[in-house]
């Protein structure tokens, strides 16, 4: 079945079903027609309540859905519309790295990527008609079958020509409130007798209103939630409420207020010097970035101000005044050269300064004693990080692009609060403190510093150092006394300028040589002769890449070690007895490599791509955890061997002396996908083998040109193709014995000569077809193009009693799009569907012959015209990007209109 978020309701779900089947009605999603539906009412009636109900019930129909939860506020932000277009398209066509310029290119998009799909959208708290006609403006924007749930407050934006239906919600009968109250406050569906007249007063108090009921009781848990990255929230009715009560403190005049956070009433105050120390608490957050002129007086009335937060406002002037009531002082685009002459800031707890010419007097942070954040970016005139040992409390340090930062005080090694420090991208930085004795770190990087070359000594035990990156850094070697790293479990250390020197006394036996580029390092880093007792590494992710691995002659010259198990397959048993991720891409891996893993029991992933590895040692087979093998790109592995029983996913894609993959013949039981593009060799070698067999579980992709000959349904060579196809099956018996679905496809260029540029999204999609269409499941992968042909053979495995129509309807689409341009040129392949076939496996073989009296199918090859269009979320930088997300491509049912049949080539096969 297609996978679905689902979405937390409500606790008590007292007056749901009755309102949810109320509303189904309305959406009747048995009619192949394109519908929007408005629930209107007051705030807290529930209208979030019931459309998450809705959404959870039926999204599962849909071939893709989307609910965007408070529209209201998430449009008011900058480029808050925009940033739901990305959100909404992200959701339906899976890719999160799609980037939209503005509303109108976003509408463009909407409209070219979902007019064929059957969607399902929620519009949660819309309140301005912008917002609907910049997310669902028309229906035919989305595919057939598409629903369009909106709530709102406002009945009149739902009077409206392309809102089908519109349901009021109504509040809670007294019955329904009196049982809501009780569970929330009693657990029971009453309440005890001592608390019915009490009880009988809340209701009156409240109405039917659910939220007003609920705040009444267990409020902490209602209205207010903190996520699992400390995230606080609220619900939008408390907020509007909480801010109501702000306004009224003065109606007219907003510097009398104790909170600023309207945006008008905030540049009001600003620019015409309009506060008082009434204000407590300020938020600038503008609709578009802009410009806002300050005063040297501009601060100096605000003595009460405890927290300032700029989103995207540019400052011009420089105040003389900053209230020494601040607790948060978090502000990019700061004009300040130099903190006012009054400020001390003892009580400041979270200080966030970028993009500004700050300096930072070595004398200033003697007072900052309550500080826990501090967080320097683009700060061009910050030199050094100065003696900060008066800030104790100090737990997270950041400086991020400064790039006249040369020293970081050696006070800052001797914070026993501090769990974060990152360093970054600052060029010029030479001088990190003399040593560490950080107890409570727990990450610790430091990326593009060039000019960096050692690293500190180590002299307390860090048990809690959890991951340690290392990026583009001039250091030659860790220091001995790196032992203390006792809890290290996440270490990379990527395209460092010289090669790094491991200590032999390292407790952590991980790595064997790291080498950036083996064109102009040529000293080998040898790895410890000592091994200490394999429980004590805990290494879980190491990732090296572009480095040189190989092991030390003298390590594996030597006798073997007491604690050390060699195997007759080549394989020791001394590192690594907790990875997890093991990352060598573009790396020099020897066989020697595997001698020294010690993983067996613990390795889940294991990436070796782009190297020069021949083949794959046989004690492979001994990672009975390894769930996932990327070898893409080993232009000299010939072959891969015995792999562990429950391995899931294999990437050999582009493994042009591949020879032998024994397993794929004998019923490789690999649960999701077998990536085998572009192995021209093997394809040859194993000709008409396997992997066609019934053992063989998920998806394979390799070269060839042939649908299997067992194929009891297949259309082989059409005299036209096209770049999707359909399957229709009608009069199916046996459906109960049906146990898998096998189907497969031949696809390829449309020419087989020239350059191939680019990557394509392949979807297989299975309805059954009855009164209503079902989705039973959706299959996706995204390939990178060969210039030849391939054959993708998929078997699926039914869910008990999941067909229920003797009518099944597969879909295949395939598009391609460019990776980068040539001389100006997009260069893209039009990929073609050349054959495709279905076959039905059944639990008694006699049963699975074809039946000509009662079996029906129906073949369409179809060209869905690919050609580029004006693509607002296209950048030069994501054309040039060979990882980039590809979009997805779905038909209508119908893929051949009357006027499109010279495209279309439609046979039958009884």
């Amino acid at each position: 079945m297609v996978s679905h978020t689902y979405l937390n309701v409500t606790k008590y779900p007292v007056g749901l079903e009755s309102r949810v089947r109320d509303i189904n009605v309305l959406l009747s999603i048995g009619m192949n027609d394109k519908r929007m539906v408005g629930i209107f009412g007051g705030g807290g009636i529930g209208k979030t309540t019931i459309a998450k109900a809705i959404y959870n019930s039926i999204a599962y129909q849909f071939e893709d859905s989307c609910f965007l939860a408070n529209v209201r506020e998430n449009s008011k932000r900058e480029c808050g519309l925009v940033q739901l277009q990305e959100t909404l398209l992200s959701d339906i066509l899976g890719n999160s790295s799609l980037k939209i310029r503005n509303v109108d290119g976003g509408i463009n998009i909407i409209k070219e990527r979902l007019c064929n799909k059957r969607i399902l959208l929620v519009l949660d708290d819309v309140d301005e008609l912008i917002q609907l006609e910049s997310l669902s403006g028309e229906h035919e924007w989305f595919g057939m079958g598409s629903r369009i749930i909106i709530t709102t407050r406002d009945e009149h934006l739902l009077i409206n020509p392309k809102v089908d239906f519109r349901y009021k919600m109504n509040e809670l009968n007294h019955n329904e409130a009196f049982q809501l109250f009780s569970q929330h406050a009693f657990q029971s569906n009453k309440p005890t007798d001592d608390f019915v007249e009490l009880t009988k007063h809340a209701l009156h108090y409240a109405g039917g209103l659910p939220l007003a009921l609920t705040v009444l009781v267990l409020m902490h848990k209602s209205l207010v939630t903190i996520d699992e990255r400390n995230k606080f929230d609220m619900h939008d009715s408390l907020q509007d409420m909480g801010r109501e009560i702000v306004r009224q403190e003065s109606c007219k005049e907003p510097g009398k207020r104790s909170r600023l956070w309207f945006h008008e009433d905030v540049r009001h105050v600003f620019e015409e010097n309009m506060g008082t120390n009434k204000i407590e608490g300020i938020l600038v957050d503008l609709p578009e970035r802009d410009l806002i002129c300050l005063s040297s007086k501009t601060f100096e009335k605000m003595t009460r101000l405890r927290l300032f937060i700029n989103r995207n406002a540019r400052f011009f002037g420089s105040p003389r005044y900053l209230s020494n009531e601040l607790r948060v002082l978090d502000w990019p685009g700061c004009p300040l050269e130099y903190f006012p002459s009054n400020f001390h800031g003892k009580k400041l707890v979270i200080l966030r300064i970028s993009n500004s010419p700050l300096k930072l007097p070595k004398e200033r942070f003697k007072d900052f004693q309550n500080m826990r954040t501090m967080k320097f970016g683009l700060c061009k005139f910050l030199t050094e990080i100065p003696n900060i040992s008066r800030i104790p409390n100090l737990e997270v340090l950041r400086v991020e692009k400064c790039e006249s930062l040369v020293k970081v005080h050696d006070s800052v090694g001797l914070l026993k609060k501090l769990s974060i420090l990152r360093i970054s991208e600052c060029n010029n930085l030479i001088t990190l403190p003399r040593s560490l004795k950080l107890r409570s770190l727990e990450t610790l990087e430091l990326l593009d510093c060039a000019r960096l070359q050692k690293f500190p000594e180590i002299e307390c035990k860090m048990e809690r150092l959890t991951i340690l990156f290392l990026k583009r850094v001039a250091i030659k070697e860790l220091p001995p006394s790196i032992v203390y790293f006792t809890g290290l479990s996440n270490l990379y250390i990527r395209d460092c300028i010289n090669p790094i020197h491991l200590p032999n006394s390292l407790q952590l036996q991980h790595l064997n040589i790291l080498r950036q580029d083996q064109e102009r390092c040529s000293k080998v880093v040898k790895l410890p002769t000592k091994v200490r007792d394999e429980r004590e590494s805990m290494l879980s992710v190491v990732s090296t890449e572009e480095f040189e691995i190989s092991s030390s002659t003298n390590l594996f010259a030597s006798p073997p070690l007491a604690n050390a198990h060699i195997f007759d397959d080549g394989c020791s048993f001394i590192l690594f007895p907790a990875l997890r991720f093991l990352d060598h891409e573009r790396s020099i891996v020897k066989s020697e490599f595997f001698m020294a893993l010690n993983c067996f029991s613990s390795l889940d992933k294991l990436v070796l791509s782009e190297t020069e590895i021949v083949s794959l040692p046989a004690c492979i087979k001994r990672f009975v955890r390894l769930r996932a093998l990327l070898v893409r790109n080993c232009k000299q592995l010939k072959e891969i061997p015995e792999l562990p029983p429950d391995i899931e996913n294999i990437w050999a894609d582009g493994c042009v002396s591949l020879e032998s993959f024994p397993e794929l013949s004998s019923g490789l039981r690999v649960g999701k996908w077998i990536d085998l593009s572009g192995c021209y060799k093997l394809a040859e070698n194993i000709g008409n083998q396997g992997p066609y067999n019934d053992y063989f579980g998920g998806g394979i992709l390799i070269p060839g040109n042939k649908i299997p000959a067992w194929f009891s349904h297949r259309m082989e060579n059409p005299s036209a193709g096209g770049n999707s196809c359909a399957i229709y099956i009608t009069g199916l018996p046996f459906l109960d014995e049906i146990k898998k679905i096998a189907f497969c496809v031949v696809f390829g260029p449309l020419e087989l000569s020239g350059p191939k540029y680019g990557s394509c999204n392949l979807r297989w999609t299975i309805y059954s077809k009855g009164i209503e269409s079902k989705l039973i499941t959706k299959r996706d992968e995204h390939v990178r193009a060969q210039g030849s042909n391939h054959v993708w053979l998929e078997y699926l495995v039914l869910d008990p009693f999941v067909l229920e129509e003797d009518k099944l309807l597969f879909r295949f689409n395939i598009i391609c799009y460019p990776k980068r341009k040539v001389k100006g040129i997009d260069i893209r392949t039009q990929f073609l569907v050349k054959s495709c076939g279905v076959h039905l496996i059944h639990e008694h073989g006699e049963n699975a012959k074809d039946h000509p009296s009662l079996t029906h199918v129906d073949f369409y090859f179809c060209f869905e015209s690919s050609d580029d269009k004006s693509d607002e979320s296209s950048t030069e930088e994501d054309e040039c990007d060979e990882e980039s997300d590809i979009p997805e491509c779905s038909a209508e049912d119908d893929d051949c209109d009357d006027e499109d049949e010279d495209d279309c080539n439609l046979e039958s096969s009884y």
